[in-house]
């Protein structure tokens, strides 16, 4: 019995000591690798991109400037650049406004990093894009603005809002990951199976035109301000 169980120990010894000597060489590898590894978007993709190229501490960062007037700075969610969250916006809003929409590392055209995205490196990522920029735009940029941000991005734009609130004169959130937002009785009313639906279909204009100004919130007092440009934006997208 005892020699009958010998090979099967001898396997389980010898996985073993694989396993042991591939997660040293992983530890080592992980030690000695570069904790700011760049990764660049290719050429070929690069050159499809609709906006600009800055560098930000050696990572290039896909954005655009368009317009002219008082600035609106927009933040892509998750997944999706500014260009596919934006896109059709931004025509709209730069007939009477400056508009700048970047995309973050490692999204859209922007290249990517292996350091951790987390709270402060998405802040200090816009932090950086505004200042390098303020040249160009004669200060526009480091002066009170309006700050839009999408899903994640309203998760950003809240974060940049508590550690420049000098610099937003508006914070526009726009289905804002993170933040609980009650559900009005409408919203509860949509989700009954084939009712809800026909439901939607039929008073989708009413609850957004009443649902959209409260995500508008004014700078240093936090009133509620008029969003009818939004708001006729978005219903006619």
């Amino acid at each position: 019995k005892i020699l009958s169980c010998l090979p099967r120990y001898v396997l389980r010894m010898t996985n073993l000591r694989h396993i042991g000597v591939v997660s040293m060489v992983a530890a080592i590898a992980y030690l000695w690798s570069p904790k700011d590894r760049i990764y660049r978007v290719q050429e070929a993709f690069r050159d499809t991109a609709p906006g600009e190229f800055i560098e930000i501490n050696g990572v290039r960062t896909h954005y655009t400037i368009q317009g002219s007037g008082e600035l609106i700075v927009m933040i892509h969610g998750l997944g999706s650049g500014w260009s596919q969250a934006f896109g059709d916006m931004i025509p709209h809003l730069t007939k009477t406004n400056t508009v700048l929409a970047f995309d973050l590392y490692g999204v859209g055209f922007s290249d990517g990093t292996s350091e951790n995205m987390d709270m402060e490196r998405i802040v200090s990522h816009l932090a950086q894009l505004l200042l390098k920029l303020s040249v160009r735009t004669k200060g526009l940029t480091v002066r009170p603005f309006t700050l839009v941000g999408y899903s994640m991005g309203g998760a950003a734009a809240t974060g940049f809002a508590l550690e420049f609130d000098s610099l937003i004169k508006n914070l526009i959130l726009m289905a804002p990951a993170g933040v609980k937002v009650p559900i009005p009785v409408e919203g509860e009313l949509i989700k009954i199976p084939i009712i809800g639906d026909l439901l939607f279909q039929a008073v989708a204009p009413f609850i957004i035109k009443n649902q959209l100004p409260r995500g508008h919130i004014k700078g240093d007092d936090f009133g509620t301000v008029n969003a009818s440009p939004i708001l006729s934006l978005s219903l006619s997208l």
